[in-house]
């Protein structure tokens, strides 16, 4: 699959190690912050590129050309304007109805509100627990951005359109940087609606609201062969309204719990209750929630894939 990526961030983490995390984009390790103004960013990235390959000879390039880079002189994340008006809308529950300059989709609009509203009202329990810890994959799993501490968003674009492409861990700021971005998208006319997204998990709150948006607009969810998206980034490609997987591709859910902190079984069965209403909401596989939250402990995962994964969520293999 020959994919593109438009990238829109005006800072990217690097270090010395270079990988490939998908078809879709060759990325620096995001560990250290260099502040690069988008419109230099050709010349210096180049250059880094050039260094660390030679640096790192023994890494195999999952493909024998590169992949595209288009960079483009566009503001940077800290610069996109945010409507807190917008965000407070976004973020609820229901969205709202269309304006009337935006009367076709307000049919549309009124079905995802009935349907909430009515699972809402059966489960009248908060969507969200009132807790929320970086909780990333287990270190076993050795996720290449087990230990990045930087979140960036960039444009791609495919046979299929444009996508919403994400890597790093889920930070305390991801959900309103994902918004920004969405935003800042439709004010170019871009209206995404299919999020691939590269993640050893993070802050799981943040993680379900993302999730919770992404099913109440209706967004799809991929992830290509490259793709690790492990714990709360879990929850997120369960949230699509379709979903598609590559052969290659992992999506890993494990019980959320408490860094440097036992689990006990009260705690077990609240963590197993405090994050149903959101997997309702989603309309997850209640086989797929007993096993992970239930049968498997903090230091294990259970992994779908393209040969697994249609058993607890009909997703189209590719």
């Amino acid at each position: 699959m020959k994919m593109s990526l438009l990238v829109s961030v005006s800072m990217l983490g690097c270090s010395t190690k270079e990988y490939f995390t998908s078809e879709s984009v060759k990325v620096l390790d995001g560990n250290q912050d260099v502040g690069l103004n988008l419109k230099d960013m050709g010349p210096e990235l180049k250059a880094k590129e050039s260094s660390t390959a030679s640096k790192s000879p023994e890494q195999p390039k999952p493909q024998t050309t590169s992949p595209s880079l288009v960079l483009q002189e566009t503001k940077s994340i800290k610069e996109i304007e945010f409507d807190d008006k917008q965000n407070e809308q976004s973020a609820s529950l229901i969205p709202n109805k269309g304006k009337a300059s935006n009367q076709n989709s307000t049919k549309k609009d009124d079905e995802v509100t009935n349907k909430n509203q009515s699972k809402m009202s059966v489960l009248n329990v908060p969507l969200f627990p009132s807790y929320s810890f970086d909780v990333r994959a287990p270190e076993q799993f050795k996720h290449p951005l087990q230990f990045s501490n930087k979140l960036n968003f960039m444009l791609g674009e495919d046979e299929q359109g444009f996508y919403l492409y994400g890597e790093g861990p889920i930070t305390k700021d991801a959900y309103r940087k994902f918004l920004a971005y969405v935003k800042h998208y439709k004010n170019k006319n871009i209206d995404l609606d299919r999020l691939m997204l590269h993640s050893p998990g993070g802050f799981v709150n943040e993680g379900l609201k993302i999730g919770q948006y992404i099913h109440n607009h209706n967004w799809s969810t991929d992830a290509d062969k490259y793709m690790k998206c492990y714990s709360s980034c879990g929850f997120i490609y369960a949230a699509g309204v379709s979903k598609k997987i590559q052969k290659g591709a992992e999506v890993g859910f494990h019980r959320p719990y408490i860094p440097n902190k036992p689990d006990t079984d009260d705690f077990i069965r609240r963590v197993y209750s405090d994050y149903q209403p959101y997997w309702n909401l989603v309309e997850g596989d209640m086989g797929l929630y007993n096993k992970f939250m239930s049968d498997y402990g903090r230091e294990e995962m259970y992994i779908l894939n393209s040969e697994n994964i249609n058993k607890y969520m009909k997703s189209e293999v590719y």
